[in-house]
């Protein structure tokens, strides 16, 4: 099971240099739901609103370019803190 985890971590954490906005919305939910977090919690520790965070995860919006490469950092931090 751990190696699993950390196979599947590894790849999120490749999926994470990528950082083509067309892919950002699958690659957000999919490390996302990985990770079981909660949207007010992500939205408290990005300093974003709780409904922006639902937009991304739908689709129906997605951060600024500059922003993306933050948010990124910010899932790798947390995959990261997975491995422990």
């Amino acid at each position: 099971v751990m190696k699993l985890k950390m196979n599947k971590t590894n790849l999120y954490l490749e999926k994470l240099k990528d950082t083509d906005p067309e892919k950002f919305t699958s690659t957000f939910s999919e490390i996302f739901d990985f990770l079981n977090l909660d949207e007010s919690t992500v939205a408290c520790e990005t300093d974003m609103s709780r409904p922006t965070i639902s937009r991304w995860r739908k689709g129906e919006s997605r951060p600024q370019d500059a922003f993306i490469k933050l948010i990124y950092s910010y899932l790798s931090k947390k995959l990261k803190e997975n491995l422990r």
